[in-house]
């Protein structure tokens, strides 16, 4: 839909017309090309056996009409299926393919699928006015429902009152339209305070490049320490260029639930005592809707559309309606839904268009089966929009992830079961068995030959079309079960998409892995579709390294950076020479390193922060100190827990513990930021080097091409590096805070580890005995 509110007039297809203002479907893992392609070729079938009985009969023909409606002009496209003489004028067919059982009653039709007859009516309404089709005479339409399953068609006329239907929905696009109208002139009008009262020194430069980027447009990279201010001044810049209109509005996205808080706080302040402040929405998973839902019956499919079927009369779904407390999170979407009977998730996405901030994960950017619900808002266009991605270290792991996929024969068998539970049979079975008894063949092996990717694409195609075809009750059955039988889909595509490289392996017998080893190629096309695009994080560099994983150029990316002159007085960090924490040699230092956890409680007044590489690593650790130091309290980041859960730990433990024990690269180490100001000494045990797998030597491999010095610094040197730079910026935030650090394992000494340090950390000191320890905590 391409809306101009200058001249008041919108370009949309017939498809956009019947669709505006309806629930979406549930399509995330259903393989919409594969659908698309059985509906041609129904499509087709239909158009031969029709212009088998009538030599006359028209196909495809284009429309193209201007209409006016309530001072606005519709230009709507389309094309007409089929058009056919009749004794007084003409027919008017539409093919609409579904999975149910047919005969169905007309009124349940109307019911499930409003789309198809609003879109029937708005050919028939507008047909006539087209000057290339002013030879239909009586008009007459009728849809053609097809279950393809089965084969089975069912044709259904015009409703009677198909003219009353399209105006209604004509008058609902209007009057949304002019809230757009009257959306856009506010944003002209936006007051956007600075994000700090009192800029300091050292934010003054980043914020003008900042600003000069966004203005220009184009991809830019933003490095700066934790706690200097990042996302208060990205969104700054970003909104002030939404007011000059350079924008329609920023997209922040985070991969942690804290980025996404702290740029929800910081927008707030914004409006806060502001009629003119950002709007701004959290869009949280359709999951996350589903589970916490205040209505009776809420299965994240069905329930949206008869929650709205059993909505009050006159109660729409307007932006303005829900936004106007000028920010919207999952609660305050929950609380709507309670009050006025309509799904969370149907308000989060009519919330949307209202809002010049969205506030979300990067699945719902880089996620192909995701990003359509954003993608699919009539008002968003990504060369109008401004993109910040916070925490950008972490783009290509978590892309890489999204084009991977593991599955195993022991789940393969499970599905069947429950098919033959739900009354399954035929096809869809026999496809389930052959991917079972296709990865129950498999056995451990670190790297398979191309044929077992062949033979696994043929299996999930064959597993695809059995599973679309099949006459289940999809009604029935629980949203995660029909998950796993959907999740095929993206599995064939991940297999079949161009560009990525992947490694193709069996950790396990009767399990296949497929792990995407770079992911550039899927992150820098899609960044390029956006007006500005800024990454930003304490820990982009290498630059060379993040530039080649996100698909980006040197010469089409700028770069701000930033430091905190308070920070280079903020922490004294010295390397212990004494160990060696690599894998065969650590057993050997277990008691040392209990004592150093000791000396350095001893030696200060607040806790301890011990960063682990594992959870292993941490419970034998925290056994010596249990058997040699039982007066010393420890408290053991806990596994799999919230982020209420994760903040709680923390506040307790600095109250009652001696050492904190956190893993590197957790979310504990990498998104909590209590510990600024609150811990005066940390231990880095060891630099945390991915664990050797077929997966990590793989990406060695991958690299090869630079050389094996450069391909080991990439796959192992730099994410490990990575954590710990992420981990100790989170322990001095501010001017005044401080923090001594022990980097507990000789290879710190190597230059490829102490070049990949943060320069504020730059060790000022070797330690080689218990005394130098000893001396230099004293000093």
């Amino acid at each position: 839909m391409e809306i101009d509110t200058q001249e008041r007039r919108v370009k949309l297809s017939a498809k956009d017309f019947a669709t505006f203002g309806l629930p979406g479907a549930m399509t995330s893992m259903r393989a919409q090309a594969w659908r698309a392609a059985v509906g041609t070729a129904w499509h087709n079938d239909l158009r031969n056996q029709t212009a088998a009985e009538d030599t006359t009969a028209r196909f495809e023909v284009p429309f193209n009409v201007l209409y006016p409606q309530d001072g606005w002009t519709f230009e709507i496209g389309g094309r007409i299926d089929q058009l056919l003489p009749t004794a007084v004028g003409s027919l008017l067919r539409e093919i609409k393919t579904v999975t149910r059982n047919l005969p169905e009653s007309v009124d349940s039709l109307r019911a499930d699928y409003p789309e198809h007859f609003l879109q029937l009516a708005c050919y028939l309404a507008l047909a006539p006015f087209d000057p290339n089709l002013q030879d239909l005479g009586e008009l007459s339409g009728e849809l053609v429902f097809v279950d393809y399953r089965a084969g089975v068609l069912q044709n259904v006329p015009a409703p009677e009152n198909w003219k009353a239907d399209f105006e209604a929905q004509a008058a609902r696009l209007a009057a949304w339209l002019e809230e757009r109208r009257e959306h856009e002139k506010r944003l002209r009008r936006l007051d956007i305070p600075p994000a700090f009262a009192e800029l300091r020194p050292e934010q003054a430069a980043p914020l003008h490049k900042l600003q000069q980027s966004l203005a220009a447009g184009g991809i830019a990279l933003f490095q700066a320490p934790t706690g200097f201010g990042k996302t208060g001044l990205a969104l700054q810049a970003a909104l002030e260029q939404v007011r000059n209109g350079k924008y329609d509005r920023v997209l922040f996205l985070s991969g942690k639930s804290t980025g996404q808080m702290a740029a929800m706080r910081q927008l707030e302040a914004f409006s806060k005592n502001n009629s003119n402040g950002p709007h701004c929405f959290q869009m949280r998973s359709k999951r996350e809707h589903a589970e916490r839902c205040p209505l009776p019956r809420c299965d994240g499919r069905k329930s949206c559309q008869e929650s709205l079927r059993a909505a009050p009369p006159g109660l729409t779904l307007s932006p303005s309606r829900f936004l106007q407390g000028g920010s919207l999170r999952l609660d305050g979407v929950l609380s709507l839904s309670a009050e006025c009977g309509l799904c969370p998730y149907e308000i989060s996405r009519a919330a949307l268009p209202g809002a010049e901030v969205w506030v979300c994960d990067y699945n719902y950017i880089f996620s192909p089966p995701h990003r359509g619900t954003f993608d699919n808002q009539l008002d968003f266009r990504s060369a109008r929009t401004c993109l910040i991605v916070d925490e950008a270290h972490n783009l290509p792991s978590r892309v890489e992830d999204v084009f991977s996929f593991a599955a195993s024969a022991g789940e393969a068998v499970y599905i069947v079961n429950q098919l033959r539970l739900l009354g399954a049979w035929g096809k869809i079975i026999a496809a389930w068995e052959a991917w079972a008894d296709f990865l129950d063949k498999l056995k451990p092996k670190d790297r398979h030959e191309s044929l077992v990717s062949y033979e696994a694409a043929d299996a999930l195609e064959a597993l695809t079309q059995a599973t679309g075809e099949a006459q289940l009750d999809w009604d029935t059955i629980p949203d995660e079960f029909a998950e796993r039988l959907f999740a095929p889909y993206w599995w064939l595509e991940i297999l079949r998409t161009e560009g990525l490289a992947h490694l193709v392996w069996t950790r396990a017998a009767g399990e296949l892995r497929v792990d995407c080893l770079d992911a550039a190629s899927a992150i820098g096309p899609r960044l390029r579709e956006f007006g500005a695009a800024l990454l930003m994080s304490a820990t982009l560099d290498p630059l060379d390294v993040f530039r080649d994983s996100a698909g980006l150029d040197a010469k089409e990316t700028q770069t701000v950076r930033a430091g905190a002159p308070w920070r280079e007085e903020g922490y004294r960090v010295a390397i212990d020479a004494r160990i060696d924490t690599r894998f065969r040699r650590r057993a050997d230092y277990y008691a040392v390193t209990a004592q150093t956890v000791a000396t350095l409680a001893d030696a200060t007044a607040t806790p301890v922060a011990v960063f682990f590489p594992s959870y292993q690593y941490a419970e034998t650790i925290r056994a010596y100190l249990g058997a040699e130091q039982p007066g010393l309290t420890v408290a053991m980041q806990p596994r799999a827990i919230d982020l209420d859960g994760q903040m709680r730990f923390i506040d307790e433990a600095l109250l009652t513990a001696h050492a904190l024990f956190f893993v590197l690269g957790s979310s504990f180490s990498e998104s909590i930021d209590q510990l600024g100001g609150k811990i005066e000494a940390a231990l880095v045990v060891g630099p945390a080097l991915p664990e050797v797998s077929p997966l990590q030597k793989a990406r060695e491999t991958a690299h090869a091409h630079a050389g094996r010095d450069e391909a080991f610094r990439r796959a192992w040197i730099v994410p490990a590096m990575q954590k710990i730079n992420q981990a100790l910026g989170r322990l001095v935030r501010a001017p005044g805070q401080q923090a001594r650090v022990v980097l507990h394992c000789r290879r710190f000494r190597d230059e490829a580890y102490r070049n990949a340090l943060d320069v504020d950390f730059t060790p000022e000191e070797t330690l080689r005995g218990d005394e130098d320890l000893l001396l230099w905590l004293r000093g």
